[in-house]
């Protein structure tokens, strides 16, 4: 049975500064690595050589690529330089002496674990073999895979927003919307009347069922997998740390009904004042048409997101979600202090 691991495909890496092969401290996730994709290679404790030895075989397409190689050694700097001198490594060997920086992603494990980190630093992939060769084949190949992109072009404007990828996995989707399936109700929307705020039920400027949800294990499971995947890109894109959420519910827009949600701002009344960030989470991309969300103040730009991602944006941004003209629109919604 594998032991599980601290981080995994899909969550936000850890960080650290560690002293490279000369002594130089260098921050995972910082300039020399930054905005390319990068293997982390953990060669065990004590070390798999023959590992490294297959990993240097791909100095040829690492000089080429875009992408980079950082090992993660139990040794010293002085150990380091002295093991990348006699294998011949061309990749930084970076100093974890204590273990600490590895206990952060692989708690109790001592055998060869890599990582493969996109652009964004997010986990795209865990390599577990311990077949020297079969792991540096595998890493490489998930390299490739990162680092193949489309060609650039000339970014339109757009929304000051920030789109998560793979917060939730399809299963947790389809599961929330079973709890929708379970129990649901007509939402109305909050407005300011002189001091207080109100709720009102207007079908010219919403129409949807929402379930709030209660259920203590759904809630526990979404805390948990937004601290390791959503949290950390709202600090990194906003510099806003979340203390506090709203109410998680489950909004469904049917086409049979018209769904839809006019252009509205998430903060304009006493009780919604507090709000800072809205959330969006799309769970069935691909089962409806229409239900775009888009932001007119920054043009006609749609947004439609995969199951399993988020779109995060700023309260008192002006938003609408379209109406839906096929089946049925399901999504996450939550807000943020």
């Amino acid at each position: 049975m594998r032991m599980p691991l601290a981080i995994e495909a899909g969550d936000v890496a850890h960080n650290a500064a560690l002293p490279d092969q000369e002594g130089r401290n260098v921050t995972v996730n910082g300039r020399r690595y930054a905005g390319r994709p990068l293997a982390l290679v953990f060669p065990g404790s004590p070390m798999s050589e023959p590992l490294l030895t297959a990993l240097a075989e791909l100095t040829p397409e690492l000089a080429a690529a875009e992408w980079s190689v950082a090992a993660v050694s139990p040794l010293s700097v002085k150990e380091n330089a002295e093991l990348i001198a006699r294998l011949g490594l061309s990749f930084d060997v970076l100093s974890d002496a204590d273990g600490k920086f590895r206990e952060t992603y692989a708690p109790g494990h001592d055998r060869a674990l890599s990582y493969v980190l996109g652009r964004n630093f997010r986990v795209r992939h865990v390599e577990r073999s311990q077949d020297s060769g079969d792991h540096a084949r595998h890493l490489a190949a998930a390299l490739r895979e990162c680092a193949a992109e489309a060609e650039p072009r000339r970014a339109p404007f757009h929304a000051p927003v920030l789109v998560v990828p793979d917060v939730l996995d399809p299963g947790q989707c389809a599961r929330l919307i079973a709890l929708w399936q379970s129990e649901n109700a007509v939402a109305g929307f909050t407005r300011k009347e002189g001091n207080r705020s109100v709720t009102v039920f207007d079908e010219s400027i919403k129409v949807r069922r929402d379930h709030d949800i209660h259920d203590a294990d759904a809630i526990a499971q979404l805390n948990h997998r937004f601290s390791r995947r959503l949290m950390p890109e709202i600090f990194k894109a906003f510099r806003f740390r979340v203390r506090e959420a709203e109410h998680f519910r489950v909004a469904c827009y049917e086409s049979a009904d018209g769904g839809h949600f006019a252009a509205h701002r998430d903060n304009t009344s006493p009780g919604t004042a507090r709000r800072q960030l809205a959330m969006s989470l799309n769970l069935n991309a691909g089962e409806y048409e229409g239900g775009s969300l888009r932001f007119p103040e920054y043009g006609p730009n749609l947004y439609m997101p995969e199951t399993g991602c988020a779109v995060v944006f700023s309260c008192s941004l002006l938003h609408e979600a379209q109406a839906v003209t096929r089946g049925r629109r399901f999504a996450l919604l939550s807000f943020f202090f």
